[in-house]
């Protein structure tokens, strides 16, 4: 009986450090495509590929908006083309306080 509780034991004990090792791999996998992730790439995984390509996509969009909003405040460019509640909607698109209308009385 004694060999049979040892068998068993062996056995449990094998399991569980193909288990351990099994999780251990997945952990550091998951660790790096993290560091990766924070590094600027896309994710692996193929249900994911399309959704980066089109955040990166969106980036390249959000960069120009950003560019054409700064030219609302710009005097010599199209800064005095527009009215003082364009340059303030700007600048809060922006991030930036209104600076040049009250907010409270937006028309």
């Amino acid at each position: 009986m004694v060999g049979l509780d040892n068998n068993r034991r062996d056995q449990a004990h094998r399991c569980v450090k193909a288990e351990v090792a099994q999780l251990t791999k997945e952990r550091d996998e998951a660790i790096a495509e993290v560091a990766r992730l924070k590094a600027g790439g896309c994710a692996r995984d193929q249900r994911t590929t399309q959704w980066c390509a089109e955040a990166v996509g969106l980036q390249g969009r959000v960069k120009r908006l950003e560019e054409f909003a700064n030219r609302f405040l710009h005097p010599e460019d199209l800064g005095f083309t527009v009215t003082a509640w364009i340059r303030d909607d700007a600048r809060e698109a922006l991030g930036m306080p209104a600076v040049e209308t009250p907010r409270s009385a937006k028309p």
